[in-house]
């Protein structure tokens, strides 16, 4: 039996759902490609406002998970509500996964300006660095959500649905450099 469809897996995947529709300020630990996608895939379908992503790109079992493209699609058929997106590696085509595939059609095919996707500078990816002593991935959504990746090889993370302070913090940090930087 494959862990996605185990006992435990069911059980944590609806802990996560009620942490988030109970907009818990509780920061939890999360590992594992597919516990990442479920966070992630939570804070999505959760967001209203803005969705905000620094990412390796070419994380297998992520950014390539049916469910996590399922909730980005979703959030940008809700017609409001943006997706910013730094990329470490920039848009290469080898890792072209389908995330950035619908964020792509949508920026670029339905000329959609809520979608933003630029190539990580060499100043935010020193400033990451600095201030988490790692170049740590991390998506932010609507001021009070966020996972912050701790132990990329393994997808360990930090993650709240609703920790203001550090998703503000977070969301200055990531602005501060995305505005300041020129769309790939």
């Amino acid at each position: 039996m494959s862990k996605i469809n185990s006992p435990e897996w069911s059980a944590y995947r609806s802990s996560i759902e009620v942490l988030a529709k109970t907009k818990s300020k509780k920061e939890f630990l999360n590992s594992g490609a597919v516990n990442a996608v479920s966070v992630l895939a939570t804070i999505v379908r959760h967001a209203n406002e803005e969705i905000l992503i620094y990412s390796g790109n070419n994380k297998r079992g992520v950014t390539d998970s049916d469910e996590y493209v399922y909730e980005i699609e979703q959030f940008l058929a809700k017609k409001s509500g943006q997706v910013k997106v730094f990329l470490e590696n920039g848009l290469k085509e080898e890792n072209n996964f389908p995330v950035y595939q619908v964020l792509k059609e949508y920026r670029d095919k339905h000329n959609d300006s809520r979608v933003e996707i630029k190539d990580a500078t060499k100043v935010f990816k020193e400033d990451v660095i600095n201030v988490f002593d790692s170049n740590y991935h991390f998506t932010v959504a609507d001021k009070r959500m966020f996972r912050v990746e701790t132990g990329p090889v393994i997808f360990k993370a930090i993650c709240s649905f609703n920790s203001t302070s550090t998703a503000k913090a977070l969301r200055i940090f990531f602005m501060n450099h995305f505005q300041a930087t020129h769309a790939s």
